[in-house]
């Protein structure tokens, strides 16, 4: 999949393939909790709750690894996300050059341990190219 981004504008291709979706999900513990679908596509990262109970004090932490000197970090919160709400977060304006990581972890209340993933690519200025 190759995503490319040019002075902040996000132009993603649809990938139909499973194999080449940068897709996280995790399933909470209980039926009565939130249930918290994580997908990471090119630079943004959409949190849906597709579970029965509305989740409390989300955290969104983004990151990039590599050798980045615009954009390299970003943290997003939200109150709450009721059953069958979306929230969609992004870094915002990067720069940088190589091998690059972007790494996303999210929380809410009550949540043992985060959800965490990743998109490997490169970096080349403002545009990424993520490795399928």
């Amino acid at each position: 999949m190759v995503i490319f981004v040019l002075f902040g504008i996000l132009f993603t291709p649809i990938v139909s393939a499973a194999n080449n979706s940068l897709e996280s999900n995790f399933v909470s513990e209980a039926n009565t909790q939130p249930l918290l679908e994580v997908i990471i596509e090119g630079f943004s990262v959409t949190i849906t709750n597709i579970g029965n109970e509305t989740a409390y004090n989300i955290q969104v932490h983004m990151w990039f690894e590599g050798l980045v000197f615009v954009g390299s970090d970003k943290s997003a919160h939200k109150d709450s996300l009721a059953p069958g709400e979306s929230m969609t977060v992004g870094p915002g304006l990067i720069f940088g050059i190589g091998p690059a990581i972007f790494h996303v972890e999210v929380t809410y209340d009550g949540m043992i341990e985060p959800a965490t993933d990743e998109a490997r690519g490169f970096l080349l200025g403002s545009f990424f190219f993520a490795f399928p």
